[in-house]
């Protein structure tokens, strides 16, 4: 996997590492939504409150229209494909175990109109500001999907797994129980 990350990617690493300053993670009251605004239509903000039980608690709009799901409220386990829950909950709960992030790459394939389109999605861990209370982790999705395009994929973003996933060592380590390979924050950094 190269480390070379999506415009959108790279604006939400930047907003969250100065949000964090020298800590491992940002904390929940660093977060300043004017400097992540345009890309909430594409976000996703999860928290994870134990090895099984997440939940969205805000899907941005494109989100939902690209998925045709109303995501925010769900567990993702609910509406991704039996096969794939128990490796998804592993690595949802091993980004806020850890903590850690991901990088996510997909391919979708549309039938009629085009091979396959890229997209990425980075996810990057923010803790509660009560140490009692879940860690959530903000993703943003990247794609060249055209906006107005209607044809859905054959392979759908909320129910499947990605074609390629990483963890994201940010200091913490990554989870070493072979759901995925890691890569360092410091190549994210580079251009």
């Amino acid at each position: 996997m190269t480390a070379d990350l999506t415009e959108r990617s790279r604006q939400l690493l930047d907003a969250w590492l100065g949000w964090r300053g020298g800590a491992t993670l940002p904390c929940r009251g660093d977060f300043r939504i004017e400097d992540i605004i345009e890309l909430l239509p594409g976000i996703t903000l999860l928290e994870a409150f134990s090895p099984e039980e997440f939940r969205f608690r805000l899907a941005g709009t494109s989100i939902d229209q690209y998925s045709g799901l109303k995501l925010t409220g769900t567990n993702p386990l609910s509406v991704t494909l039996p096969e794939h829950r128990e490796l998804r909950a592993k690595r949802i709960w091993n980004m806020a175990n850890t903590p850690c992030g991901a990088l996510l790459r997909f391919r979708h394939r549309y039938p009629n109109s085009y091979a396959e389109l890229p997209m990425e999605a980075l996810n990057l861990p923010v803790r509660s500001e009560d140490p009692s209370g879940p860690v959530q982790i903000f993703t943003v999705f990247s794609s060249d999907r055209p906006e107005r395009e209607v044809e859905p994929p054959q392979n759908q973003l909320a129910t499947t797994l990605p074609d390629e996933f990483h963890y994201v060592d940010l200091g913490a380590g990554a989870p070493e129980d072979g759901t995925g390979p890691m890569i360092a924050l410091e190549s994210l950094l580079t251009d």
